[in-house]
């Protein structure tokens, strides 16, 4: 949706672009690399921000998958490294998954199908896997002016929307003209270049953009539903489904309580904190709870949707 400002008469136009340039074929897609800058802990807000430098989003005219490149290649190798059992059946993708050791942004994945008008989340926190599903609903943007700004090489427009309980300004460039971006930001008339919330916890910025064969939308579904399949009876393991709100409420909690997801996972002795030793020599307890995580979609937005 886009808010156009017309004298004293704003109008809401809902955006469905199709351009020769990126029209798709079912075999073809464009695939957008982000930078996703993000605070771990909003009550230390002057702390660097974590980095995750290989997003990327599959986009083709109907499906849209984003990911990090790291975990997606995670995710295909298990397939093919183990058996149903744990055991070793390929050496060589055990190595290659050894390289990938610490890499990536698991958090979550985002699969949006506008076909069917759905959205779907899965949400990873170690052996955790959680689905949340809802019903795709469209950012109702306001593009603030005519200024133009460069970024990334290309001249850039600007807009801002309010979107599951966070303020975005985002800057999109019309000489893209695919109405999709980063997470679940889409729906302008030109591909979402960068994205900031209101409160600086979270940015998105465009690396590059190139065709790609194919989308990976439907091929990771399939990869997600066979690691499900193969691991979902073993212990330590929980699978499950809900509605979005569901789901991403269990999703915070598991970062905000340790017990809360050794529960999840059938574990009964529930995580004691640990400590560390500092350079000094001084031993400083720590716990693996994160009182102050900073979700995307933050917690009040459930209770009031607004």
């Amino acid at each position: 949706m886009i808010a156009l400002d017309l004298g004293h008469t704003v109008i809401w136009v809902l955006f469905f672009l199709t351009y020769p340039l990126f029209t798709c074929t079912a075999q073809e897609a464009v695939r957008v690399s982000y930078l996703f800058y993000y605070k771990l802990d909003s009550k230390l807000t002057e702390k660097p921000y974590r980095l995750a430098e290989d997003m990327a989003v599959d986009f083709d005219g109907r499906k849209s998958v984003f990911y990090s490149e790291a975990v997606y290649r995670k995710d295909s190798l298990n397939l093919i490294a183990f058996d149903r059992d744990g055991n070793t059946v390929n050496s060589v993708a055990v190595g290659e998954l050894y390289g990938l050791s610490g890499k990536g942004f698991s958090d979550w994945i985002c699969f949006v199908d506008r076909g069917e008008h759905q959205v779907r989340i899965r949400y990873n926190r170690l052996f955790a896997h959680i689905d949340g599903t809802a019903r795709l609903a469209w950012p109702e943007w306001e593009l603030l002016d005519d200024s133009v700004r460069e970024i990334a090489g290309y001249p850039c427009k600007k807009a801002r929307t309010r979107y599951y309980g966070r303020e975005w300004i985002v800057w999109y460039t019309e000489e893209i003209p695919m109405n999709t971006g980063p997470w679940l930001l889409q729906g302008l008339p030109g591909l979402i270049v960068s994205a900031t919330d209101a409160n600086q916890y979270f940015h998105f910025m465009m690396r590059w953009i190139e065709k790609a064969d194919r989308s990976r939308y439907d091929e990771y579904e399939q990869i997600l539903a066979a690691d499900k399949k193969r691991k979902e009876r073993r212990r330590g393991q929980f699978y499950a489904s809900y509605p979005l709100e569901q789901a991403d409420r269990m999703a915070t909690h598991t970062h905000l309580s340790s017990q809360y997801l050794d529960q999840l996972m059938g574990i009964s002795a529930t995580s004691q904190p640990g400590y560390i030793i500092r350079a000094n020599g001084f031993r400083e307890t720590i716990s693996l709870d994160s009182p102050y995580y900073v979700p995307l979609i933050p917690e009040k937005y459930w209770d009031g949707k607004k």
